[in-house]
């Protein structure tokens, strides 16, 4: 009997893992939001996971002007200044692109859908398949430079917003900035 649930344990680790394996790298396994007036800010991995990042929801008086609209975002003392895309409401940061791919050239037999990969890769087998991930941007990767330790554990996550228009045009909350914070 205990080889039988030994073994019953074992396959459901083992398929447990492979199931999870699959998940692209940044796979979001935590999320948090809080909403002050009209902006809401979510973090999603903050704590765990690979690829903290931010989402910032805005519905306000400028979100209907023509122009594009742009956040100042500071980030446990790091800020910059990003834009909305496409005229949309909300703004990812940190965001991982990622796909699956082919070190190295494609087997001649492969007929599918995924490609060679775009970076080199150490470590990785040529003709394996892996999950890449497109470089972040260097400003936002730098605007996270604080949301974790050295360790690797998360800091707290003291957020300040404001938002401009293209014709310069801010919402700031009277110059008080939008301010959140994760614990």
């Amino acid at each position: 009997m205990k080889i039988l649930a030994s073994g019953l344990l074992l396959t459901s680790v083992l398929a447990s893992s492979a199931w999870a394996s699959d998940y692209p790298p940044g796979y979001g396994v935590e999320r948090s939001c809080k909403t002050q007036g009209p902006v809401e800010v979510c973090v999603v991995n903050q704590h765990y996971g690979q690829y903290p990042r931010l989402s910032i929801r805005y519905n306000g008086s400028l979100q209907n002007q023509t122009g594009g609209l742009k956040a100042w975002i500071q980030l446990n003392g790091r800020s910059g200044l990003y834009a909305f895309e496409n005229s949309s409401d909300t703004l990812s940061l940190n965001e991982p692109e990622s796909y699956r791919c082919f070190v190295g050239p494609l087997p001649d037999w492969y007929q599918g859908p995924y490609g060679s990969c775009l970076y080199e890769h150490t470590g990785a087998e040529v003709g394996s398949m892996i999950w890449e991930v497109k470089p972040e941007d260097a400003a936002e990767s730098d605007l996270f430079f604080y949301a974790r330790n050295q360790f690797g554990t998360a800091n707290a996550w003291d957020i300040e917003l404001a938002l401009v228009d293209e014709a310069g045009r801010w919402d700031s909350l009277y110059s008080a900035n939008y301010r959140f914070r994760f614990e």
